[in-house]
């Protein structure tokens, strides 16, 4: 692995605290009339409960729906972070809420480390490097910078600014389009850090780490799991047709992959569809489905949409031969499907 500057992991340390200092001031005003429970975002409970479950209703690694009141409500639901907060809680004796606090830093930094070995495997020049690392960490859609000039020249109002950016941009719809948005929830960082590293791995050809790697992103969460796992098998069989080098670690790999994904859909859409609680859980969750609209993803991605798409049909070749390039294709077009 390269050597990381020392600024990464002060950037890292720096954004991590950006909510945790947010949540210090809502905490301060909030009138004593309410409370306030140290979290940004209504969910984030949901996993504190789910982190209680393990030891409360549960086996001290799976946990039953913490929705379910009865006393034998089946113990079939185990996810990474509730796991990693729940031994934190217990190890700590620290309120549950508050110990998210150091799994952001200790996640928020290893997400910024990761990404900044992502970006030195396309960039070698340390400026554009630079450029392009702080771009990812603190970048956004082209609205996002149109809403500041128009609040430095006076034309939006604050509170407009906020209202434009969060409705244009996606964030309603709990659509991150940089890195920095993951910074204020928890689960995000620990996702995102383990999305980014596996990618490395598999640049860097460090094959186990990389399988390894994508196990926990598969456990850690069912949405970016199996993206990761699109985007990992993808990869790996293209690459096999590909190149002329580790044919066989790409076959191999590849098809590790595909017997995980194959685990992953066996649990979650044919094991734990035996349970009605569950069934019943899907179904309430089913009904809220957020969409965003084609005229916001243009906003969102802005002239960067065009760049992109031109660079796929100019550079098409170039791409698709170079491995680390190929890769990002790849991601482009797993996520866009």
């Amino acid at each position: 692995m390269t050597r990381v500057p020392p600024r990464v992991y002060l950037i890292g340390v720096f954004i991590s605290f950006v909510p945790i200092l947010i949540m210090c001031i809502a905490s301060v005003t909030t009138p004593q009339t309410h409370i306030f429970n140290w979290e940004l975002a209504h969910d984030q409970f949901s996993y504190a409960a789910h982190a209680k479950g393990i030891f409360e209703k549960g086996n001290y690694f799976a946990y039953a729906n913490p929705f379910d009141c009865r006393d034998d409500s089946p113990i079939i639901y185990s996810h990474l972070f509730p796991l990693l907060i729940g031994y934190l809680w217990k190890i700590t004796n620290l309120p549950i809420m508050f110990v998210y606090i150091p799994f952001r830093i200790i996640f928020g930094v290893l997400l910024t480390v990761s990404l900044w070995h992502f970006v030195s495997i396309f960039f070698k020049d340390k400026k554009v490097l630079n450029i392009s690392f702080l771009c990812l960490m603190i970048g956004g859609g082209i609205s996002s910078w149109l809403g500041v000039v128009g609040f430095i020249i006076g034309k939006i109002k604050l509170s407009q600014f906020f209202y434009y950016v969060n409705r244009f941009e996606g964030m309603a719809a709990w659509w991150f389009l940089n890195v920095f948005r993951n910074f204020f929830y928890a689960p995000e960082t620990l996702y995102h850090f383990l999305f980014i590293i596996t990618l490395v791995f598999v640049l860097k050809k460090y094959w186990r780490l990389s399988l390894l790697f994508l196990v926990l992103e598969l456990y850690a969460h069912p949405f970016t799991g199996f993206e990761l796992g699109l985007v990992y098998i993808s990869y790996f069989f293209v690459s096999y047709f590909i190149e002329q080098d580790d044919r066989k670690n790409y076959l191999f790999f590849g098809l590790c992959a595909l017997l995980l994904i194959f685990a992953f859909l066996f649990y979650n859409f044919i094991w734990l569809t035996k349970f009605p609680g569950h069934i019943s859980l899907m179904r309430e969750w089913l009904e809220f489905k957020p969409t965003i609209h084609y005229r916001s993803f243009i906003i969102s991605y802005g002239i960067w949409l065009c760049f992109g798409l031109f660079a796929v049909l100019r550079y098409f070749k170039s791409i698709i031969f170079d491995r680390s390039w190929r890769l990002l294709f790849i991601i482009m077009l797993v996520t866009f499907l």
